[in-house]
């Protein structure tokens, strides 16, 4: 229900901003390492300071962001299991169980919110992707 909320709200923001402020809660500079991470032509031919969603930077932004939800959904895995298993347990647990089990649970809620609003960038910037394509497409013909 969290991670719906979420993912409600991010999709809702993205719908509605343009610019740097679509990113909401990601950090332009981690767009921006991406986008010289991940440019084919090399990172002198990237205009790290182009909005997301620049025509000429749009599918590169995809890409990126497509990354940065695989990488987040990684971070993300390992907070999704439970606690250990009676038997399986450290000998520290009876001590800060319940210490790590808030810290997972808080650590999770901030990764899920960040992958819904990537997700929800993402997908708005793929629908502005497939606009663009079409109206070259239909442009040419």
């Amino acid at each position: 229900a969290e991670a719906e909320a979420g993912a409600d709200a991010a999709a809702s923001m993205a719908a509605a901003v343009h610019g740097w402020q679509l990113l909401g809660p990601i950090s332009p500079q981690l767009l921006r390492c991406l986008r010289v991470l991940l440019s084919e032509d090399g990172p002198q031919a990237v205009d790290v300071s182009a909005p997301p969603g620049a025509a000429d930077l749009l599918p590169l932004d995809v890409q990126c962001l497509v990354t940065l939800e695989e990488l987040l959904g990684g971070l993300l895995a390992p907070l999704q299991e439970g606690p250990p298993a009676a038997a399986a347990e450290p000998l520290w647990w009876p001590l800060y169980g319940q210490l790590v089990v808030a810290f997972r649970r808080s650590q999770h809620a901030l990764l899920s919110s960040n992958v819904a609003a990537v997700t929800a960038i993402r997908e708005k910037l793929q629908q502005q992707l497939l606009v663009a394509t079409t109206n070259r497409d239909e442009a040419q013909k």
